[in-house]
This record gives C-alpha cells, structure tokens and sequence, in this order.
C-alpha cells in the first residue's frame, strides 16, 4: 500500500544503526548529486539558532533561513524531550516546510508516541510523518502506512531511490 508522502521522514532506531551516517551520506547524494540546498544539523544547533533569534527577537528570521533550504536533516530529535514550547516552534518550522513542499528528514531513537503530542502544531506536523525504523540488518521493507530500512551497510543511493519511488 503507497501512502501520502508529504515529504517528512522520522529515522526510527536504537543506537548505533546508522541514522546519523545515513543522514551525513543522504547530505552528500542531494546536494553534490542533485544539486539540492541541504541543510544537515543536530537538533542541539537547531535549538541553539531558535535561542539565540529569540533573545534577539528575531523568530521570523529563524523561519526564514530555515525555509531557504529544499532539505533539512536534523539528528537527535530527542533533544525536544521536556521542552514543550521549544517544541511547539520547531514544529511550526516544519508545518512550514511541509506547506512549502519541502523536505524534512529527522533521526532519533525516541519513538514517535514519546514525542510530546500536547500541542497543536506538533499534532498536525506528526499527521504527515512517514516513519522508517532502522533495525540492524540491511534491506528495505514496505509495511502498510510504514517503511522499514533495516540497517547494515546503507546505500544512500538505493535509499534515496526508495524515497524517490515513494514520492520525496
């Protein structure tokens, strides 16, 4: 069954099987290979640019720059756990970029009913999200409304043809 995509992605696994490596090599295939404007960051920096435009009282330039780019990676969604405002604005970034058509794709070992759900943005942006578990072998998996990259040696390529396929 194809579902929907809306171009926002979770990279669901436990440590060690290869979200980050995937996101860095993901980084290097849609932009020197397709030419795309990547931006790939941990949610510490995220949350650190969010910070410091708000001391400034400049949160529509942190929207702005963050819209500027076709993709975003960020590692470490769990960084998010327990700060339900900063929360709320990182996930109005992305219910932007998700108006805009662009693409989102987010890494962490925290599953996706963990992450606070409290908030209306929040609720509207994980609507869209296409989750990908990543267990430890090494071969794709279409499931109903999931997909499941099990994780070995990543081809970034072959997993960029299976977002392809899949509407990204």
């Amino acid at each position: 069954m194809k579902t929907e995509n809306t171009g926002f992605y979770y990279l669901y696994g436990p440590t060690r099987t290869g979200k980050t490596t995937l996101l860095k090599r993901m980084n290097i295939e849609l932009s020197l290979r397709l030419g795309l404007k990547v931006c790939q960051l941990s949610m510490e920096d995220l949350v650190s640019n969010l910070l410091s435009n708000l001391e400034k009282g400049e949160l529509e330039s942190f929207y702005e720059f963050f819209l500027s780019f076709d993709v975003l990676l960020i590692d470490n969604i769990w960084v998010l756990e327990g700060r339900p405002k900063t929360s709320e604005t990182v996930f109005h970034l992305f219910e932007r970029m998700i108006e805009r058509k662009k693409r989102v794709v987010m890494a962490g070992d925290v599953p996706v009913k963990d992450l606070s759900q409290k908030s209306m943005a929040i609720k509207n942006v994980l609507r869209h999200l296409q989750k990908i578990k990543m267990p430890l072998t090494g071969r794709l998996i279409p499931q109903s409304n999931r997909f499941y990259f099990e994780c070995g040696q990543i081809d970034p390529a072959r997993f960029l043809s299976f977002l392809n396929s899949n509407g990204f």
